[in-house]
């Protein structure tokens, strides 16, 4: 098994403590996405008081 980081599991932790105490968990896959689209898009979940973010795939993993 790989060695993880203290940052990478620290990043996990945070992620993992997000996800448990949301209502409710949206996961997508935005490839194909332009910057505009992108952008717009986060302007609106702005907008609606949603916490949106990135995770690399490789953080997920870590969770398991």
């Amino acid at each position: 098994m790989a060695v993880i980081r203290p940052e990478k599991a620290a990043k996990v932790a945070e992620i993992k403590e997000l996800l448990t105490a949301s209502k409710c968990t949206i996961l997508v896959d935005f490839c194909g996405l332009t910057v505009a689209q992108d952008t717009a898009f986060r302007r609106k979940m702005r907008e609606a008081g949603v916490k949106y973010g990135v995770v690399k795939i490789q953080a997920a993993y870590c969770c398991k």
